[in-house]
C-alpha cells in the first residue's frame, strides 16, 4: 500500500472498528442496564387470522419469532455513535478554531514531562471545580455560574485530548508517513473514540483522557504562547 492511502485505510478501519463496539456495547446495554426490555411477539397475537392467510410458523413469522421492539436495539446503537462521533467532531473543531495554540501545546508536550504533570493538574483542576461549584450551589444568585464552570471545563478538556491526539499523530507520522494534519489528527480522534468505547474499560479510559486533557489545557493556558507569568500583572 503506497503512502498515499495509508492514513485514509486506517481512519476507515479505526471506523469499523468504532461501529462494532459501538454494536457491541449497545447489547451490553441492553442486557445488565434494561434486562426484560426486549418483549419478543408474535405478529397478529390477539387478533383474528383473516380467510386465506398463510399458516403463522414458529413464534409469528415463517422464520421464527419476530422482535417488535428491535428499534430498542437500533436506538441504543445510534446513540453510542452519535455520541462518539460527536465528540470526535467537537474535538476536531477545536484544532480548527484554534490552530496555532494547538500548534504551541504540542511544540511544549515535547518538552514537558506531560503524561504525569497534566494528569496531576487535571486532578486537582478538578477536585477545585467541585469544590468551588459546591460553594456555588449555596447560593441562589450565582448559582447559573455552576453551570458555566461545568461547560468550560469540558471544553477545555476537549482542546486537551485534541492537542494529545495532534501530538499523538505527529509520532504516528514518522512512522506511517506524511499526510494533511487534519487528516492524521482526525485518525487520532477516531482511535482515543475506539479506546472510549471499550466495553466496561471505556469510561475509565475517557475519564483518563478527559482528565489530562484538561491538565493540559490548565498548564499551557489554553495553549498560551507565555504560559503562566506573573510579570503581566506589572504596568
Amino acid at each position: 500500500m503506497t503512502a498515499r492511502w495509508r492514513w485514509p485505510a486506517l481512519l476507515v478501519a479505526l471506523v469499523v472498528l468504532a461501529l462494532l463496539l459501538c454494536w457491541l456495547d449497545a447489547s451490553l446495554f441492553e442486557r445488565t442496564v434494561l434486562p426484560g426490555s426486549r418483549r419478543i411477539l408474535t405478529r397478529g397475537d390477539g387478533l383474528p387470522r383473516p380467510a386465506g392467510f398463510p399458516p403463522r410458523g414458529l413464534g409469528g413469522t415463517p422464520f421464527g419469532p419476530f422482535p417488535e421492539t428491535i428499534s430498542g436495539a437500533l436506538f441504543s446503537l445510534g446513540w453510542f455513535a452519535a455520541t462518539a462521533l460527536g465528540l470526535v467532531a467537537l474535538a476536531a473543531a477545536m484544532l480548527v478554531a484554534f490552530p496555532a495554540r494547538a500548534r504551541l501545546v504540542v511544540d511544549r508536550l515535547d518538552s514537558l514531562t506531560v503524561a504525569g504533570t497534566a494528569l496531576v493538574a487535571g486532578l486537582a483542576t478538578v477536585l477545585l471545580l467541585f469544590a468551588f461549584s459546591f460553594l456555588l450551589r449555596l447560593t441562589i444568585v450565582l448559582l447559573p455560574l455552576a453551570g458555566a464552570l461545568s461547560i468550560l471545563a469540558a471544553l477545555g478538556a476537549l482542546f486537551g485530548i485534541a492537542c494529545l491526539a495532534l501530538w499523538l499523530a505527529g509520532q504516528a507520522r514518522l512512522r506511517i508517513g506524511p499526510a494533511h494534519p487534519l487528516l492524521i489528527a482526525l485518525t487520532a480522534l477516531v482511535a482515543f473514540a475506539d479506546l472510549a468505547l471499550i466495553p466496561f474499560a471505556g469510561l475509565f479510559l475517557l475519564g483518563l483522557l478527559a482528565v489530562t486533557g484538561l491538565g493540559l489545557t490548565v498548564l499551557t493556558r489554553f495553549g498560551s504562547p507565555r504560559g503562566w507569568a506573573m510579570d503581566e500583572l506589572d504596568w
